[in-house]
């Protein structure tokens, strides 16, 4: 199976890098993890959807206009909770 960049695809990559490189993203994602984790809450894959297309990105694009429907939520999921540590 292909990837792109080591993600599953471009999309799923390109979600990942605007949370790793722009540090408002970065941190409300933090912020995030760590609420949801002091409410005995565990991290899904449906939880990050939710959050992202929810309160980061409702118009379902990236700023860079990348959508958000082919993403692998569970990855993104992975990485948050990888951000957060």
């Amino acid at each position: 199976m292909e990837t792109y960049n080591g993600w599953k695809n471009r999309e799923t990559w390109n979600v990942a890098l605007w949370l790793g490189k722009d540090e408002v993203l970065y941190q409300s994602a933090v912020a995030w993890v760590e609420g949801m984790e002091e409410n005995g809450g565990r991290i899904s894959a449906k939880d990050v959807k939710e959050y992202i297309t929810v309160e980061v990105w409702p118009s379902g694009v990236t700023p860079d206009n990348c959508s958000l429907r082919p993403v692998v939520w569970g990855e993104i999921a992975a990485c948050i909770k990888e951000m957060s540590k």
